[in-house]
């Protein structure tokens, strides 16, 4: 649990490449002659309808330096402070030689696929998400099966790793060689991997480095929070809390799914003035994206407790109400995170100042709290320091740029919380 939290943290340390890229591609891709969007909406009509292959070009050799020193940094990251945090947890375990050497590859791995996100960033911006996402499925299904055999057989944590590593490995080839050789009629194969260009990199920095403080001051800090934990607390609870984190996490990335596989049309549209289209297109995909989420936790609930006793798990599952809890604050956190994505197709990122401030109230919270209410003290302190700013902000900015009321918030807000609560007080009560 520990490891996966780790891994899941090092992902977040692209500094906003994969979304910023993968946006300035698709307005490369929806025909932009620049990648300044107040000059692209202003001369829209003027936009051609065709991939500007220039511009494209010079992103991608860009793309390779960014992600190259990108994975040097999460291998410098990881090889410090990821090494401090999981030493006190391996000295819990019986076999600690291999917990370390499952730590070895982890490290390695980690590093790998932050320099392979320059793939999955290039098929994202050019629309390519449903091709990406088959493979992945494919891939992944092998990868479950395998690891389940393995564990049948041998019980190996150490293989678990070995298998889960490698197909990582295996996702990063395949989508280079879904880059090069099967979309756009290879042009990428002619592209230069790695080629430097001052102008593009000032473009795409100034939204990176703010969506890196916003991911880092949200995402980030829930994923610190089951690594510090780690820490401090007895090893049944910190088990107990990370499967709740991880099973909430696995819920939210399904549910991203309805909204962000689009996000590359929705920034088009940006990039062509259609806001129209942007919010009905953006409205709907809200809407069934929260569903899902909601649906995820619903069934967690009712499920979680009969799964591990039929797989005879030695962790106890947080309480529902908790967890009843974490899934209210967690559709709050994915609600705004919605509307901030709507408003970011602007390129424009100015959360980065209200999250850092709520971050840090957070972290507060946190220590002030987790001595009398022990890992209570997060989700809690989660709920307070979104609800002071993040949670209605983002909502309101991104709706002015839509030029919408707050009747857009009725099917896409208001009626999946309602859902939510009734279904979570309902199972609670009997």
């Amino acid at each position: 649990m520990v490891f996966a939290t780790i891994i899941s943290f090092s992902s977040l340390l692209d500094f906003a490449g994969y979304g910023t890229f993968s946006r300035l591609i698709s307005y490369a891709n929806g025909g932009s002659k620049t990648l300044n969007l107040a000059e692209n909406i202003s001369n829209g009509q003027q936009n051609s309808k065709h991939p500007n292959w220039s511009l494209i070009k010079d992103l991608n050799g860009v793309i390779g330096i960014v992600f190259l020193t990108l994975s040097l940094f999460v291998f410098l990251i990881l090889s410090t402070f990821g090494t401090w945090s999981v030493s006190r947890v391996i000295s819990f375990t019986s076999n600690q030689s291999e917990m370390w050497y499952s730590w070895v590859i982890v490290l390695f791995t980690a590093s790998i696929s932050m320099y392979g996100k320059r793939y999955t960033t290039i098929l994202h911006g050019l629309n390519y998400v449903p091709l990406l996402n088959r493979y992945n499925i494919y891939i992944n299904i092998i990868t479950l099966l395998v690891a389940y055999i393995s564990l049948t057989l041998s019980q190996s944590i150490f293989l678990l790793i070995m298998i889960t590593q490698l197909s990582k490995i295996i996702l990063i080839l395949t989508h280079w060689y879904l880059v090069r050789y099967q979309i756009e009629e290879q042009r990428f194969m002619y592209f230069k991997s790695f080629k430097w260009n001052k102008d593009l990199f000032g473009t795409a920095w100034t939204p990176s480095w703010k969506s890196m403080l916003v991911i880092i001051f949200s995402t980030g800090i829930i994923e610190l929070s089951g690594i510090l934990y780690a820490q401090v607390g007895d090893p049944e609870k910190i088990a107990s809390y990370l499967l709740a984190i991880r099973l909430i996490n696995i819920i939210t990335n399904v549910s991203k799914a309805p909204f962000y596989s689009k996000i590359p049309y929705f920034t088009t549209l940006r990039a062509q003035g259609d806001l129209i289209s942007l919010a009905s297109e953006t409205k709907r995909s809200a809407k069934i994206s929260l569903y899902v989420f909601v649906l995820g936790v619903i069934a967690t609930t009712i499920m979680i407790e009969p799964i591990l006793e039929l797989i005879q798990s030695n962790i106890d599952f947080v309480p529902i109400s908790m967890w009843s809890f974490i899934g209210i604050v967690w559709f709050l956190e994915r609600h705004h995170a919605i509307h901030a994505q709507i408003y970011s197709t602007t390129n424009d990122i100015p959360f980065y100042i209200p999250v850092a401030v709520s971050g840090i109230f957070n972290v507060f919270l946190i220590f002030l709290l987790i001595d009398k209410l022990g890992y209570w003290a997060f989700p809690l302190a989660q709920f307070i320091s979104n609800l002071i700013i993040n949670n209605w902000w983002n909502v309101k900015i991104s709706l002015k740029s839509l030029n919408q009321s707050s009747e857009y918030l009725i099917d896409s807000f208001l009626k999946p919380i309602i859902f939510l609560i009734s279904a979570e007080l309902f199972i609670l009560i009997i």
